[in-house]
Formats: structure tokens, sequence, C-alpha cells
């Protein structure tokens, strides 16, 4: 299950869930040692070490090996493991770990074997959600979330950029060697769901609790009760997402339209998709920056901390994409005509400006800029802006990526037995 970006910029919130997420601020991860509930067994482990997150973000994008690493260092999280005798720890172990840079949470059974959760910076997603080890530090048995949980109850969790909230705070039950974990049930975040029911939904989160036998690795179900509410809160979810998905095709083939009255918002939100629609753009999350609205009285331009003229005087990159509009016309071309006069002939060179403008004001607009050295490209909201072909073609080819993995998950061999098909649950569709 991969993360991937979803085009047009739907930006997915950061959350903060009681119980379930954790912020998505993600400190270095340090060297740490945890204790079996006994006192008689130790794990520390080692994350591999990082230069620092933003090195580490840039490369996995860029999908460089050993992201954000030093080429001297380590491959994984390494663990050692070590056993009380008297007032000595002897070591039993040490290994390299599964996890990328380094396990969220880790357990130690009276019996010494380790369990590791999640990845530092990607939880929920990858093979290693859940990882238990032997008494000589190999890997026995591991889960991804579609190892453990229906693809539709996975699909609705609550999640950030950077993770997917699956879970609450894990424990050891010493007399059965069971590791329980609260998985979070299934939540409707669609656009029908009502805010304060997804707020509610957020802040006081259930759970549905699973137990895996360390010793055999096998799953034990949940409450009956309990799944079932799951199942019936995956599905509501499920069919919802299938709903918005059907809206936003229908939104994104449709011809976009100027707003018709002065709201920022709107006019925000058709500038930010006109801009994408006039320039085919690889990057589709576009820079606040990026977006210039104008107000219609021109003379609060001038009181904006990023108003047009700010935004010219500023060194553009070679290939940045600025769109300026305003509900005004007229205070457009002032602000434009304002603003071009900070400009340095060819300064702007490479740089890309949509300007929102109808034909009789466009050439005006346009003259004020020529010397500047920009490629101009005119959008006339007067008039339904189509959809871009460039972004039509990506659109079917992401569709296509999206279905075909999705087809991938549902096929896939499980490495353990899915336990919810003895609970007559099958409840995900092709």
């Amino acid at each position: 299950m991969k993360k991937r970006a979803i085009l047009v910029g739907v930006v997915l919130p950061l959350l903060m869930v009681t119980g379930i997420a954790r912020a998505d601020s993600w400190v270095l991860p340090t060297e740490r040692s945890v204790t079996s509930d006994d006192g008689r067994w130790r794990l520390t482990i080692t994350p591999r070490t990082l230069t620092s997150q933003l090195d580490y973000f840039t490369d996995s994008d860029a999908g460089k090996h050993k992201a954000g690493g030093i080429p001297s260092g380590a491959d994984s999280a390494s663990g050692r493991m070590h056993r009380r005798e008297g007032e000595r720890w002897i070591e039993v172990w040490s290994a390299l770990l599964l996890n990328d840079v380094s396990p969220v949470e880790v357990l130690v059974s009276h019996d010494g074997l380790a369990m590791t959760l999640d990845n530092w910076h990607s939880m929920g997603y990858g093979d290693t959600a859940i990882v238990i080890y032997d008494g000589v530090g190999q890997p026995k048995c591991q889960w991804s979330l579609d190892d453990l949980l229906p693809i539709s109850h996975v699909d609705n969790l609550p999640r950030s950029v950077s993770s997917i909230a699956w879970r609450g705070n894990v424990s050891i039950e010493e007399k059965t060697d069971r590791l329980r974990i609260p998985v979070a049930m299934p939540i409707d975040m669609s656009d029908r769901a009502g805010p304060r029911d997804v707020e509610r939904a957020l802040e006081h989160p259930e759970f549905v609790t699973l137990e895996i036998d360390v010793r055999t690795c096998a799953v034990s179900p949940p409450e009956q009760g309990q799944w079932a509410r799951a199942i019936a809160s995956a599905a509501a979810a499920q069919k919802n997402r299938e709903l918005d998905r059907q809206d936003w095709r229908a939104m994104f083939h449709a011809p976009l339209l100027a707003p018709t009255g002065a709201d920022e918002d709107a006019w925000l939100r058709y500038l930010a998709q006109a801009r994408l629609r006039a320039v085919d753009i690889e990057d589709v999350y576009a820079s606040a920056d990026d977006v210039v609205l104008v107000p219609a009285d021109v003379s609060d331009e001038a009181d904006h901390p990023r108003n047009l003229r700010s935004r010219l005087s500023d060194n553009p990159t070679d290939d940045s994409t600025l769109i300026v509009g305003s509900p005004s016309q007229q205070a457009l071309v002032e602000a434009i005509t304002n603003a071009a006069k900070n400009a340095s002939p060819g300064k702007l060179a490479g740089m890309t400006i949509v300007l929102v403008v109808d034909d009789e004001h466009h050439a005006k607009a346009a003259m004020a800029l020529a010397a500047s050295g920009a490629r101009l490209v005119q959008v006339d909201p007067s008039k339904p802006l189509p959809q871009s072909a460039f972004n039509l073609a990506r659109f079917e080819k992401e569709e296509r990526e999206r279905i075909s993995e999705h087809r991938e998950r549902e096929l896939r061999i499980p490495r353990h037995p899915r336990w919810w098909l003895s609970l007559d649950a099958r409840i995900d569709r092709p």
C-alpha cells in the first residue's frame, strides 16, 4: 500500500487524535531502551542515522536508498537484546531490524521476544506495521495493515499527511503471551459526513481489540458485536468515499466558472484550479505564493503582506507559475501596472504569469508586463475554462494506477490467514 499524491492538490489535514494519532511532526529518533514488565529483558533500539528530517523527506520523495542517511551508516535500525543475570546484563542477540529508520513502539515479553510497531514518519504504511522477533533476533512474523484488516477498514482510517492513525496503545498480556492491539474503528470523513460528526469521532475514538499470540503468530478476532459495528462503519464510509469520488470526477471534467461575487475564498479556489488548467504543471500542489488575489478595492492591495508588487520583486525560480486575478478587472489592471514598475527588464524570464483578465483589459495588462520577460497566459474569467488535455491524461493514468493498486491489494497472497473471513466479514468490493 503506497502513499500517493492526489491530483489537483487534495491535501489531507494534519491529525491530532486523542488515543489514536500523533501530530504530523516527527523529531529525529534517538536510541532508547525498553524492558519487559518483569525487568528481566532489555531491548535497545538504535535508529538509522539521519542527517536531518528535511534530507530524509527530500530523498524519500526522490526514491533514494537510505533516504537522509550517511554513506557509512547502517541500512536500517538495529536492536540489541540483553538478559539480566543478577546485577549484570548479558547480551543475547544483536541484529538489524526490518524498520528503515526506527520503530515507533517497542515491547518485550517476559520470555524475551521483541515486538515492534510501525515505522518512523510512516505509521500504518509498509510491511512492518507489526513485527515479532524470535529469541535470536530474527523476524518470525510480520504484518502490513492489509494483512491484519480488510481493505475497506484500512482505507477509512483517519490519517495525516504521513501516517495512518490505525491503533491506540498496545500492551502484552503476560499470562497468555498475547499482544493486545486496540484497532481504530473506520470513520466516515467524506464530504457527506457532518463536520461535527467527524470532529466527535476524532475526539472520542472507538476501537476493536485484536490479540496476537506472540508464540504462534495467530490472530484472535475481536468480540463479535464490536466487529459488526466496524463492518457497518467501513461499509458506510466506503460508500460515501465512492460518492465523493464521483462528485469530484464530475467537477474535474466540468468547465471551471469564475465566482460571480467578491467572496475571497471562492476566488482563491477558482484561481488555484485555473492555474492548473491554464498551464501544464507537474507539481499540482501550489504554494500560497503562487496565487495572488487582488482585492476589488485596489487600495487594500498595498497593505497585503504578499501583494503582487512584492511577489514580482522576489527572485522567482525558472519554472514558477504565478496566477493573478481579482473580482474587479479595473483593480487587477491597476495592480499589475503598479507592480510591473518594480520588475527590472528581463528579471522574470522563465516565469509564467497567468492573467485572469478579460479581452477588454488584456492588452493593457500584457503591455505592463511586456518588458519583464515573463511568459504571459490569459484566462478570461467571463468564459468557462475547460479542463486541459494534460490534466485529463494525467487523471486517466492515475485512475488506472489506483484501480490496479486496489486490485493488487485484493489479490495479493496474505502472510497470514484472513481471520475476518471466519466472521463472515467479507465487505471489500472489486
